[in-house]
């Protein structure tokens, strides 16, 4: 009887089918994910603000 296993990747290999081939392409990657590293940066410290205003007014 034939056994089928589904073998889950790896976080290497994953990395590895995720990567462009073409440096220009790979180049424009590496910009969008530290672009949108800034934004959820930018993000939290909204969200820290808007928390701390939201709890400043509760104590007046």
């Amino acid at each position: 009887m034939t056994h089928i296993l589904e073998v889950v990747p790896n976080d290497a290999e994953l990395d590895a089918m995720a990567q462009p081939r073409n440096q220009h392409k790979q180049k424009l990657l590496q910009k969008k994910r530290d672009a949108k590293k800034r934004l959820d940066s930018m993000l939290e410290d909204i969200e820290l603000k808007r928390a701390l205003a939201d709890n400043d007014f509760e104590y007046y």
